[in-house]
Parts: structure tokens; C-alpha cells; sequence
């Protein structure tokens, strides 16, 4: 058995309590060839998210799926199954499923293999993501996986509630945490001005008592952090909130120059059948194409309330028509989609009815 070096092992603890790493948002390992550094980091990777994630999704990304299988999963599961991990591989999704600890987190599989892989990313959220030979894959792949992780929350800090709420009014947060007691208008009733105009915003009341725990239902408290409150304490309402926060968006597999692409429903602006192809729109990347029946591209996006088919050949996606007008839907990215002439009256409706349900 070979020992780890002090290099490996500065790697494999970065993250833990009295690192002087810990605070890194991002490391980087160079080095030889076999000089053990894809152990080392792709051990530390999963290590490190199975101990401080619960719920959540992380990217794992190689030139080519099939290299990342053969160079990283392959050393790696092993390593993880020999300390007690439990892992499950669905391979049609390009996901891998891990148990550690009371932990479960999810990891999809990518391959940055040239420029159009940038799309396969778009519209999922990281917490935190692994690039084995990053240097071989394009900027614009790497940019949008490290774009990716934000898990990580921008946080605010107001003296009173009233500076709090008039903050709220200008840019709707996702979580507050309102101390019961502080100088001006208290936390429930800052919580109560706040409800009036964002139902949607998570709220943590951090207190010494629960004695207010009426009034905190009543403006529908996600939970109390009553004082004094432990890092374990924290840690679970963390997970907890992470697991409210909105999902990834659905997607679907697809054929794209001999490699397996996996698209965001979010990024299908439009697609069109001709040539034997289907010409699918991203927003502002050339278009992806791939070869398969337009009847079985369509119909698990039928199922979405976003799609409508404009004709024998032609999907949009809802989400991303800006317009409609003179028998066509006029795109946010500034296209024009024309619609059968039987049809015109079905998709001003289902356009007149998606605005009206509030989902753009």
C-alpha cells in the first residue's frame, strides 16, 4: 500500500475544520502523468460532498463521457464503496446516485468535448462541480460549468426591518432570516408587511423563545433557529432550504456529432424537422442537430405545458416567445417561427393562455 503525499493529502483535507484551505472556492491540481493527482482530486471531490451536501447535484465532467468513466469513475467508486459509500449508476440519464453517512447526493455525468457541450449544462444548478483535464476542453464549456455552481447564496444584512423590506420591494429574496426582536418594526411584523407582497420567500425566524410561534404560522415560517444554535443546527435548515429551492428544469438525451448531448428543456427556443435532421435553437448558440424521428422528439415535450407544434415539422418552446403576430411567433432571441394556417387560432390561444397563467 503507498502512502499519500503531503500534496495528495493537502488536497484530499482542503475543505475540512482547520484548513487553511477551507475557505478555497475553487482548487487546482497539476501535475505528471500518473502522478496520482486524478485519485487525489476526484476522491477529495466526492469526500467533500458527501460531507458537507445532503439533496443535492454536482457536475462531473471529462473531455468525453466515455474517458471520465474510464479514468475517474472507475478509480474512484471503488475507493468510495471500500469506505462505506453506496453508489447507482442510471447510464441512460448519465447519473450517478451516492449514499454516505445519512448523506445522499446526485452527480450527472458530462463530456466537454467542443464548443456546442456548453449547452448540455445550461439550466442546472451545482453545488459543486469536478473537471478531469480541464485544460482540453473548450472556455466556453468550462465557463458554463463554473457558472453553474451557485449554490452558494449571495447574502444581504439590514439594521431594521424597514431597510429589510424596502430591499425586499426592490428585488424579491429567496430566503430571510428575521431576528423576533430588533430596532424598529419586530421580525413578525416585518414578516407580515413582507407576505403582503411576496408570498413565495422562505422565512426563518432566529429568536430566543418560540413564544411568537402563532404569529409565525400565520405568516407561514418555514422554521424557528432558536438561540443558542449549534453549526449542526445550521447545517440542517441549510439542507432544508436547499431542498425547497427550485429543482433543475427537465431534459431529454439526444445524438448530437456521434456524442450523447443532454438538453435542457429551458434551452429548446425552437426546433425544426427538414433535411433529415432536426435542427434544434438554443438560446445564442448555433443550432444542434440531430438525426431521429420528429414524432419521438416531440412527444415527451408534448407532455409540457411550455411546447406547442406549429406544423409537421416545427416545435416552440412558450417559455421563449416574446410575440405573436401575423401567423407567427416572434422569439425572445428575435426568430420568427411560422405556424400552419389550420393551426393559427390553437396557438394564439395557447400562447394567450400561457401568459395568463403567470408561467413566463
Amino acid at each position: 500500500m503507498t502512502a499519500f503525499s503531503p500534496k495528495q493529502r493537502t488536497v484530499l483535507s482542503w475543505w475540512l475544520p482547520g484548513s487553511p484551505n477551507r475557505d478555497r472556492e475553487a482548487i487546482v491540481c497539476d501535475g505528471a502523468v500518473r502522478s496520482g493527482k486524478t485519485l487525489a482530486m476526484g476522491l477529495s471531490f466526492f469526500l467533500w460532498a458527501m460531507s458537507c451536501f445532503s439533496g443535492q447535484k454536482f457536475g462531473v465532467c471529462g473531455k468525453t463521457i466515455a474517458s471520465l468513466r474510464r479514468n475517474v469513475l472507475s478509480e474512484i467508486l471503488p475507493k468510495l464503496e471500500a469506505l462505506g459509500a453506496k453508489w447507482k449508476e442510471k447510464r441512460t440519464d448519465n447519473l450517478l446516485t451516492v449514499k454516505f453517512r445519512g448523506r445522499e447526493n446526485q452527480f450527472y455525468v458530462f463530456g466537454g468535448r467542443d464548443e456546442s457541450s456548453a449547452s448540455l449544462i445550461q439550466g442546472i444548478t451545482f453545488a459543486g462541480v469536478l473537471l478531469d483535464e480541464v485544460a482540453l476542453m473548450p472556455r466556453s464549456f468550462v465557463e458554463q460549468a463554473l457558472a453553474r455552481c451557485s449554490v452558494q447564496a449571495d447574502y444581504s444584512e439590514y439594521e431594521s426591518g424597514e431597510a429589510f423590506l424596502a430591499a425586499a420591494k426592490a428585488a424579491p429574496f429567496a430566503v430571510a432570516l428575521l431576528d423576533i426582536y430588533m430596532p424598529g418594526i419586530n421580525g413578525v411584523e416585518t414578516a407580515k408587511v413582507l407576505r403582503a407582497f411576496d408570498p413565495a420567500c422562505l422565512l426563518i425566524f432566529t429568536t430566543t423563545s418560540t413564544d411568537h410561534a402563532l404569529e409565525g404560522f400565520q405568516v407561514r415560517a418555514m422554521h424557528y433557529l432558536v438561540k443558542p444554535f449549534t453549526q449542526e443546527d445550521v447545517d440542517q435548515l441549510t439542507d432544508e432550504i436547499l431542498a425547497r429551492l427550485p429543482r433543475m428544469d427537465k431534459y431529454m438525451e439526444i445524438k448530437v456529432n456521434g456524442g450523447d448531448v443532454r438538453l435542457s428543456y429551458d434551452n429548446i427556443v425552437y426546433a425544426e424537422h427538414f433535411a433529415h435532421m432536426i435542427h434544434i435553437h438554443p438560446p445564442a448558440l448555433k443550432p444542434l442537430l440531430t438525426r431521429m424521428p420528429f414524432k419521438d422528439f416531440i412527444a415527451p415535450l408534448r407532455e409540457d405545458g411550455r411546447f406547442f407544434v406549429c406544423g409537421r415539422g416545427t416545435i416552440v418552446n412558450l417559455a421563449h416567445a416574446a410575440d405573436f403576430e401575423d401567423a407567427a411567433f416572434v422569439m425572445d432571441e428575435g426568430s420568427r417561427v411560422l405556424i400552419s394556417r389550420e393551426l393559427t387560432k390553437a396557438a394564439r390561444q395557447a400562447f394567450m393562455e400561457y401568459l395568463l397563467q403567470g408561467r413566463r
